[in-house]
């Protein structure tokens, strides 16, 4: 899940993103950016709910969700910079 979250999420949205800060006018890249968006927060919310909790001890579980939270921070501050 983790994989698929980074390959077929992180990889795209990456790359949404950079032609949306390039572009003139980004809100045509608005859409596809929050489809990439949900399909990436179900593919981490599942390996953290289903794989973390059940293989992890929880010091890890708790660093690997400060990662998380910490990434989802730098993506909503690139965001802001594009749309705000």
């Amino acid at each position: 899940a983790e994989a698929a979250a980074l390959g077929l999420g992180g990889v795209p949205m990456f790359i949404l993103m950079w032609l949306a800060m390039m572009s003139s006018t980004p809100s045509n890249y608005l859409i596809p950016i929050l489809l990439v968006l949900i399909y990436t927060v179900v593919a981490i919310s599942y390996d953290e709910f289903v794989f973390h909790i059940k293989r992890c001890g929880k010091l890890e579980t708790i660093y690997h969700r400060l990662l998380v939270f910490g990434n989802g921070i730098a993506w909503l501050a690139w965001f802001h910079f594009i749309y705000g």
